[in-house]
This record gives structure tokens, C-alpha cells and sequence, in this order.
């Protein structure tokens, strides 16, 4: 293993009941048990988050996506302060090699009233003062210090704690309620953040990301309001995987503008078009600087694990879900969820199905229907102006008919299939931005060419799109489109320098 490739994580967990040590636990991704040799491993430290046999399901991703065995340490009731159970201090003295260490903490510090400290705990500041280890704050700072001096080149990543919801200051960041020390467990939160800053490490918050809340945490937590049950493990696990893998903040995280992606279709294409492998053809369109990608829900699993290698984010998830036909379409469904559950989609875009028989209103109810039913774990379901008159979706008049009546039905802005319905693009925006949560740009060669180019080279005015959507406040992503280009490498190639500029643009 070389020394300069390893990783080093730092993550937080919640962890408050006491577990006795056990035998240490390995998981391997699937179809490579038993053939550790060929994967990355990764060492998992924390309290009882990080042992509960619950948590087997966000490891078992992590195992899976990044090809990698993943080993855990933790001891329930573990902090990071050294007075704190069997704490993380002790568990990074104890660690062997790994390529990442995953240091899964807890709010034992917080709920055990563990001094918080400050940032310049245990730092070259107070000449790494020992006394000082009590504190959360040294305890991190501790961590740090020892995982550098075993590797000085490693990388290190913090997740920072979770929410628990047994007490109002568990959940609430602006709570007035304080343990002993005085202090409310975001400003516990806070502190850690604050010494990842001092030593530039990235903070994955969780605290923030979650998605987690007052109403819905009984889906994702156990009946003691502090565990997460396996459902809460999936739904943070792969937003963990997804630091893991890219090194970057998760896709859901908070970032300052617009971000581009590409469709999963087009690096297919493109590896035909190349006579190359899918995995050269998407490293290609990685080295562009796509950061998002858009899949379908039957998407090759193999296609899948090789766009999260390469740093892909998940951008959107595709469904063809005929509605229209007045068919019972429940087991799509379920595989379209299934789908977001399992690799991390936090949306997706329906298509519809063409009218015949069935009436708008009976689609657009089991549409909404749907769209209430992903909601509640926190997934939006998606229309687009899809470019067919028979469409229920086709123009501005249909979909905010159907928006009046699906509350939690979100809109796919296609700049290019307006021109189709004979609208204006512009105009759609300012009449639906309200609903919008993805972008497909889309450019047409002209009115009576419909065939699509590369953006910008055609005669939707996409400059102006992409200047609304940033100045409206819209951070989401733009998904370049150009089915049946010729050349698709050379297509992606000018699409993203074209939006990019855009995006530059003051």
C-alpha cells in the first residue's frame, strides 16, 4: 500500500448508551468477500452510531460504491474527550494501516457534560497542552495531530455530529437549552467545525444535511429519539459514500451557484462514437469538468459504480413511468424510490407516457399522488415540457394546471421544448421558476430544425436562460442535452465551455 494514497476521515456520530467492547467487524463490497487484497480498506471509529448492528446498511453502501472493506472500531459510549468511555483517542492509538479512517464521534461529549474547549485545544497555540484532552475540542484536535504525524501527506475529512431528537436541543440550532458547561450542542457542533477550519480540513455537516426534523425523524429514528434505525443509515449513507468517493461536499450540500452535469446517455455515445470503454469515455467527460450526472432507473449497476469513482455527482434519476395508459404503474414506483433509496437520488424525472384515452386529471392525480409519497422521505418527483402535443406535460397551460392540483410536484425546465409548444422560454421561467428544481438545456438549430446542437450554437437565447435561473437564486444543476449529435465528445466539449462562461459572466 503506498503511504501517500492514504485517507484519512474524521466523521462525528451520535452515540449516548454504553456498549461493551466486541470483536471487530468486517464488511466486504458485494461479489468480493473474501477477496480483501483487492479493495481499499477503511477503518470506522465512534460509539454506538458507528457499532448498532443498524449501521451495517450506511457501511454496507460505503463497502459497495467505493470497492472498499470496512472495518469498525467503535465502542458504544465513546467520546472525544479522554474522560469520555473508551474514547476516540484511544481507538486512533490502537488503529493499524487503513487507506481511510472514518472517525464516527458522538454527542457523548455533549449529553455526558464534557467540556466543549476551544479550537486551540491541544495545538501548538497552548504548546499541545495535555490538560487539554479532556475537552471535545482537544480530543479532535488530538485525532488530527495523531493521524497526520502517521501519515504527513494523508487527507482528512470531518463529518460533523448528527441531530438526535430526545431533547429539544438535540435538533434545535438557536435552542437556549445548555448541558453543565453552559453551551447548547450546536455551539458542540460549532466547535468542531472550527477546528477542522484551523487545520483546513472539509466538513461534511451533517448536522445541517441530514434532512431530518421534527416531522419526520420517527421515519429515520428509533423509538429512544438518539439511534437511527436502518432506514436513517440509508438515507445519510449515501451522502457519506458520496464524500468518500469525491472528496468534495455531497451533492445536497449548500454551494454558490449553478453546477453543470451531463446525461448517462451521452458518455455511452460517446464511448461508441470512440470505439472506447464507457469508463474511458466518462473519465473523458469528468476531465471537462461535468461534475453531476443524469441516470436512468435501469441503468447498468456497472455504468453506475463507475461514474461514483470518478467523482460523479448524482444530479438526477430518470423514470419512464406510463401514466397516461390508466395502467396500475405501483411496481414502477416502488423501483423508482428503490432506485433513490439505494444510490443516493434525492430526485427524479418522470416521464409520463403519451395521452390517449386517459383524461389529464386522472394523470395528473396519481402523478401528484407519487410526488406526496417521495416527499415524505424527502425525494422530489419531476415533469418536464416534453416536446410531444400529446404530452400531458406539453406547454405552460398544462403544467400549471398541473401544478395547481400536485402540490409537491416539481418542475424540469427544458429550455428547448418550448419552442416546440411556440412559447417562450423567458417567459416560462418567470411563470414557473417557483416550481423549478432541475434544468435540462437544450438548444435547437431552428424553428424548423429542431435537431439539437451543442448550447449555445443554436437559436434558444440559453445565455439569458442560465443568467434568470443564477440571478433568481436558482444553485441547482444544468443538464447539458444534445441527443443525436455527431460528434458528442466535441458537443459536451463546447456545451460546458459555453455554460461555464455563462455562469462566469457578471
Amino acid at each position: 500500500m503506498k503511504m501517500n494514497t492514504i485517507r484519512l476521515l474524521l466523521a462525528l456520530s451520535i452515540a449516548t448508551l454504553p456498549f461493551c467492547l466486541g470483536a471487530q467487524n468486517t464488511l466486504y463490497p458485494d461479489n468480493t468477500a473474501g477477496r480483501a487484497e483487492s479493495c481499499r480498506t477503511i477503518a470506522v471509529f465512534g460509539g454506538s452510531l458507528s457499532v448498532n448492528k443498524e449501521s451495517d446498511a450506511a457501511k454496507q453502501i460505503w463497502a459497495d460504491r467505493l470497492g472498499a472493506t470496512v472495518t469498525t472500531y467503535g465502542v458504544g459510549g465513546a467520546g472525544f474527550s479522554s474522560l469520555q468511555g473508551h474514547t476516540l483517542q484511544q481507538q486512533v492509538r490502537e488503529a493499524g494501516v487503513y487507506d481511510i479512517y472514518v472517525l464516527w464521534a458522538s454527542t457523548n461529549d455533549y449529553n455526558n457534560d464534557r467540556e466543549c474547549g476551544k479550537w486551540t485545544d491541544y495545538t501548538e497555540f497552548d504548546g499541545f497542552d495535555e490538560r487539554k484532552l479532556v475537552t471535545q475540542c482537544g480530543g479532535i484536535n488530538y485525532c488530527i495531530k495523531t493521524l497526520l504525524e502517521k501519515n504527513p501527506k494523508a487527507e482528512i475529512y470531518f463529518f460533523t455530529s448528527l441531530r438526535f431528537f430526545s431533547k429539544e436541543d438535540g435538533y434545535n440550532p438557536y435552542s437556549t437549552k445548555k448541558n453543565r458547561t453552559g453551551k447548547n450542542f450546536a455551539q458542540y457542533v460549532e466547535a468542531q467545525k472550527q477546528c477542522c477550519l484551523h487545520y483546513g480540513i472539509p466538513v461534511l455537516d451533517q448536522f445541517s444535511l441530514q434532512g431530518v426534523n421534527i416531522f419526520n425523524y420517527s421515519e429515520y429514528y428509533m423509538p429512544d429519539k438518539l439511534h437511527m434505525n436502518e432506514d436513517g443509515y440509508r438515507k445519510i449513507g449515501y451522502r457519506q459514500a458520496e464524500f468518500l468517493s469525491t472528496g468534495l461536499p455531497s451533492v445536497n450540500e449548500s454551494h454558490s451557484g449553478p453546477r453543470i452535469s451531463i446525461f448517462a446517455d451521452h458518455i455511452r455515445t460517446v464511448a461508441t462514437q470512440r470505439k472506447t470503454s464507457f469508463t474511458e469515455a466518462a473519465r473523458a467527460i469528468r476531465e471537462i469538468g461535468y461534475e453531476g450526472v443524469d441516470v436512468r432507473v435501469n441503468q447498468d449497476p456497472a455504468e453506475l459504480r463507475i461514474l461514483d469513482s470518478l467523482g460523479f455527482a448524482h444530479s438526477c434519476a430518470i423514470a419512464d413511468i406510463d401514466y397516461c395508459s390508466g395502467a396500475d404503474v405501483s411496481a414502477q414506483e416502488d423501483q423508482a424510490l428503490e432506485f433513490m433509496r439505494r444510490y443516493g437520488y434525492d430526485r427524479i424525472l418522470i416521464v409520463p407516457g403519451l395521452l390517449g384515452d386517459t383524461g389529464r386529471t386522472d394523470v395528473t392525480t396519481r402523478l401528484g399522488a407519487f410526488a406526496e409519497r417521495a416527499a415524505r422521505e424527502g425525494r422530489i418527483v419531476m415533469v418536464e415540457n416534453y416536446d410531444n402535443h400529446r404530452s400531458p406535460c406539453f406547454n405552460t397551460v398544462l403544467l400549471s394546471r398541473m401544478f395547481e392540483e400536485a402540490p409537491y410536484l416539481r418542475h424540469n425546465f427544458d429550455s428547448g421544448n418550448y419552442l416546440m409548444a411556440g412559447e417562450d422560454c423567458l417567459e416560462a421561467i418567470r411563470l414557473l421558476r417557483g416550481r423549478i428544481s432541475h434544468v435540462h438545456l437544450k438548444d435547437r438549430v431552428s424553428k424548423s430544425d429542431m435537431s439539437c446542437p451543442a448550447i449555445g450554437a443554436g437559436c434558444i437565447p440559453e445565455a439569458e436562460v442560465i443568467r434568470i435561473l443564477r440571478d433568481s437564486g436558482y444553485s441547482g444543476w444544468l443538464t447539458v442535452e444534445h441527443f443525436g449529435a455527431r460528434d458528442m465528445l466535441k458537443a459536451a466539449t463546447e456545451s460546458f465551455g459555453f455554460v461555464a462562461a455563462c455562469l462566469a459572466s457578471k
